[in-house]
């Protein structure tokens, strides 16, 4: 089949809304690759985009690269957060606020509005008693005004705005909606898309963020500019499991699924399980979907190597006790309350050597009872250490030292941090999920998240010096990472992309014969 000259644009909403953020999430970490690789493939083709309210909004290609590569420094490198991109994302108007907006003056403008300046005028504009009037002008002023009313009502008014000016420097805003008018930025698309109508164009969403969330404005741009949509799916957690999630995520992402199949999105999952979930919800809810392709969110092992530390395995030397990892994010679906009470028990029954926790991931939501545990029960705070903003780098030197990565999750839709232990050779003690065992096989241990003793009974045995079940694991993982060929799936997306852009043309082309 033949390659079709195709427009692609790519949704930026969730990494422009990371902007300031030290630490990645996993969706984060998929999102930035996948668009990293888009980028490099299809060059000036690909264009960025972002919703704002409910607009779309093309994003300027100098600043979408810019806040790529910042990102990914940030992310993935060893330096801090640059806020110089936040600023210019907030002063070319795509930030839904424009709190922190840094003024011409040097001045911060922050929460101003309309309100201030209408409630400052109204009572100039609506004043009738002239004397009334004189008083909002200085003392020094007033003693000489003997001019018409109407004189002395447009003198008072701007003086009242000169002060505002001056006062909470309005000329920062005034800069702000003159020359970053999200409607100068709209019909910049209007005009764009008018003068390549004849070419495909494709919009792809990686990240359950962005215009997909509104059915309307998805639909009105889907018909305006003849756009075709490829959305990657992560998990279909918020469906399957909504008291894991915030109050209205249920909701939320349902619509946004909806919204995708109403305008006929070709869907890609991140894995097998995922893609039979999504195929058996859309059956549900009796939707007309192709079959869901899947491919694997990308992890390099070898470059991730190289911005470790000097003599990772030292960190193992350094540690007087053995220690286990545990990276995610804290909240309910990721069960690190099993593992607090699991210490907490190894203090009640007085172990002779006690193994130490690090806690590696951001504060989440509706985990009240976990930081409950970890800053009010003074048993176990010897043995735990809690981790919020710990680089990759640091990260991984943790992990080699680690006797084993814990990961007894409830729910999963893929499971980077597992794939990161196995490819540097940390074994892993994981839930007993369906992913878990499609993504690497026979090779962690495997126990139900609700079998504590279990779970109690082999991080012992794991914390000793001679533990056999770990050696057996490390030889699994030996053979695994000597014989074993890592899908590339940065270039399987991309070919993904580029099968269903083709096949999509094609049919087009046959129908326009017909």
């Amino acid at each position: 089949m033949k390659e079709y000259k195709t427009i692609i644009f790519y949704d930026v909403t969730r990494l422009i809304s990371r902007r300031s953020s030290p630490i990645a999430s996993g969706i984060d970490r998929v999102d930035i690759k996948y668009l990293r690789y888009v980028l490099n493939k299809y060059g000036t083709a690909c264009n960025f985009i972002t919703k704002i309210g409910s607009q779309a909004i093309p994003v300027n290609r100098q600043l979408a690269v810019k806040l790529i590569e910042t990102l990914e420094k940030t992310w993935f490198g060893s330096k801090d957060r640059d806020l110089d991109v936040a600023r210019d994302i907030e002063m070319a108007g795509l930030s839904k606020t424009i709190k922190g907006f840094q003024g011409p003056f040097g001045g911060r403008v922050k929460n101003l509005s309309v309100r201030l300046l209408w409630k400052h005028f109204k009572k100039i504009i609506f004043l009738n008693d002239v004397k009334e009037i004189k008083k909002t002008l200085p003392n020094k002023v007033q003693c000489f005004i003997r001019l018409p009313n109407i004189i002395i009502r447009t003198i008072a008014f701007f003086y009242a705005f000169l002060s505002l000016v001056i006062s909470i420097q309005w000329l920062g805003i005034l800069h702000f909606y003159l020359f970053n008018k999200r409607w100068f930025q709209q019909k910049k698309l209007d005009r764009y898309m008018k003068k390549n109508e004849n070419i495909q164009k494709v919009y792809i969403v990686c990240s359950h963020h962005g215009i997909a969330r509104n059915d309307s404005l998805l639909t009105a741009i889907c018909k305006k500019y003849n756009l075709h949509v490829i959305a990657y799916i992560h998990d279909l957690i918020p469906v399957e499991y909504p008291e894991y999630v915030r109050p209205n995520g249920t909701n939320q992402f349902k619509n946004y699924l909806s919204n995708l199949a109403q305008v006929n999105a070709n869907f890609i999952a991140n894995s097998y399980d995922t893609a039979q979930r999504l195929m058996t919800y859309a059956q549900k809810n009796e939707w007309q979907i192709d079959t869901v392709p899947f491919t694997y969110p990308p992890y390099n092992p070898k470059l991730i190597k190289k911005r470790i530390l000097k003599n990772p395995k030292e960190q193992s030397l350094n540690n007087k006790h053995p220690y286990f990892i545990t990276i995610s994010t804290i909240e309910p679906r990721k069960n690190h309350l099993l593992l607090l009470h699991i210490w907490r028990n190894f203090v009640c029954s007085e172990l002779s050597s006690i193994p130490h926790l690090h806690i590696i991931g951001k504060r989440g939501w509706e985990n009240e009872n976990i930081i409950d545990m970890l800053s009010r029960c003074t048993a176990i705070q010897p043995y735990i250490t809690e981790h919020n903003n710990l680089p990759d780098n640091q990260v991984l030197n943790l992990l080699y030292g680690a006797r084993a990565l814990l990961f007894p999750t409830f729910a999963e839709g893929y499971g980077l941090p597992l794939i990161e232990a196995l490819s540097h050779g940390i074994p892993v003690i994981a839930s007993n999920l369906a992913i878990f065992r499609e993504i690497a096989h026979d090779i962690p241990e495997y126990i139900d998240p609700l079998d504590g003793k279990k779970w109690k009974n082999m991080i012992i045995n794991y914390s000793q010096k001679n533990s056999i079940i770990r050696e057996k694991q490390l030889k699994r993982i030996q053979y695994r990472n000597r014989y074993a060929t890592e899908a590339p799936s940065s270039e399987c997306f991309a070919d993904l992309i580029s099968q269903i852009i083709n096949r999509k043309a094609y049919k087009n082309e046959i129908q326009c014969y017909d």
